[in-house]
């Protein structure tokens, strides 16, 4: 996916690769998108900063599908 799970750098922003002109990059994107596609088909929100960060019901997915409440919140 061109970087780890958890790696805080700019490589973990969901389009990093979109603008990069190379096979891997291509690769790397290709994947993101396939994987961003699949879960928000599925109703998940993807994290505006990470690449594998998805969530579902909580403040975040609220938050990005313009909903009043979340399911639920803190624990």
């Amino acid at each position: 996916m061109g970087s780890t799970v958890d790696q805080m750098d700019e490589t973990s922003i969901p389009d990093f690769y979109a603008n990069i002109k190379n096979e891997e990059a291509f690769i790397w994107n290709s994947r993101r998108n396939l994987l961003r596609e699949i879960m928000t088909k599925f109703g998940f929100a993807q994290h505006p900063n990470e690449w594998w960060h998805f969530s579902y019901g909580d403040q975040l997915w609220a938050w990005k599908n313009k909903k009043e409440n979340a399911f639920y919140g803190k624990i």
